[in-house]
């Protein structure tokens, strides 16, 4: 029997939903396809930064006794380094030769000064091919890059993991649709799938989900209040831990919605909890400003 997966069935409480990723994609036109779909920009994929790109590209050269490194100066220039270690003809001892010495420019563009020793068998233009792939990385994302979108996602779809390591995700049921308004543009423009299982209304699946709820949520009380504890924030971050602080009050709230007045009382705790932390987050806020 086909379950219909969407907002509208109420025999539903939600979908449990994992993915497959497989290659990259063109990351700018998997975001005009979202932004398409109706998502705004800041629901978009963060696309390769040039220092990301030039990395990636001089790390698929790293292989065998060839080593990427950064120098010293590779926050402030962009400044990356292929090092072949060999070893010393008299007492054998390790020997580092730079093969590949790279950098970006202020406008993030790269130059490779390329070693003539280096692939000196071949007819490969390293310097030609490192260019290339660095403009290839700019504009394309890997399924790393991808995963991590989805992950973000989902958590702005109301998700919650079901697994302590991740990758397997409860939707709730009011949120299927924009999660799948998602999905289904990935699908269309990249060869990664999104799997979604429906979650029947059933105290398995309440039992499943509130356990999930619950081990975030005391996740979230213990890093705030290890925060509102070390005393060092200002005023800024202290207002950002009070809005965070509110804005999973009201995601407990959504999920109390859905799974009702059981799920209310399993959760009265955390909530009184986490309320107590967004007070004092403003008041320590308020102490700051007076201080200063």
């Amino acid at each position: 029997m086909y379950i219909a997966i969407d907002s509208k069935n109420e025999d539903l409480v939600g979908a449990i939903t994992y993915w497959r990723l497989a290659g990259g994609a063109n990351g700018d036109d998997l975001n005009n396809a979202l932004r398409d779909s109706g998502l705004s920009d800041d629901d978009l994929l963060k696309l390769t930064t040039p220092r990301r790109a030039l990395r990636r590209a001089m790390q698929e050269r790293a292989r065998g006794n060839v080593f990427m490194r950064a120098g010293r100066s590779a926050l402030k220039d962009g400044g990356l380094y292929l090092v072949r270690q060999t070893a010393d003809a008299v007492d054998q001892s390790p020997v580092f030769d730079v093969m590949v010495d790279a950098r970006l420019s202020t406008a993030g563009t790269p130059t490779f000064q390329v070693d003539a020793r280096f692939n000196p068998d071949t007819d490969d233009d390293v310097e030609a091919s490192l260019n290339d792939r660095f403009w290839h990385h700019v504009w394309h994302v890997t399924a790393t890059d991808i995963s991590s979108w989805l992950i973000q996602q989902a958590r702005a779809c109301d998700a919650v993991s079901l697994r302590e390591s991740g990758g397997v995700y409860f939707i709730p049921r009011d949120r299927l649709d924009a999660w799948q308004q998602r999905v289904e543009t990935l699908h269309a423009e990249t060869n990664c799938r999104v799997h979604m299982v429906p979650a029947m209304d059933s105290q398995q699946a309440f039992d499943a989900v509130i356990d999930a709820v619950i081990d975030e949520s005391t996740m979230f009380t213990a890093s705030l209040q290890e925060d509102l504890d070390g005393g060092e924030l200002g005023e800024r971050a202290l207002r950002s831990r009070a809005e965070q602080a509110k804005a999973h009050l009201e995601k407990l709230a959504r999920y109390e919605r859905l799974l009702g007045e059981a799920a209310a009382e399993r959760l009265a705790t955390l909530r009184e909890g986490i309320m107590d932390q967004q007070t004092n987050a403003i008041a320590a806020a308020l102490s700051v400003a007076v201080a200063s």
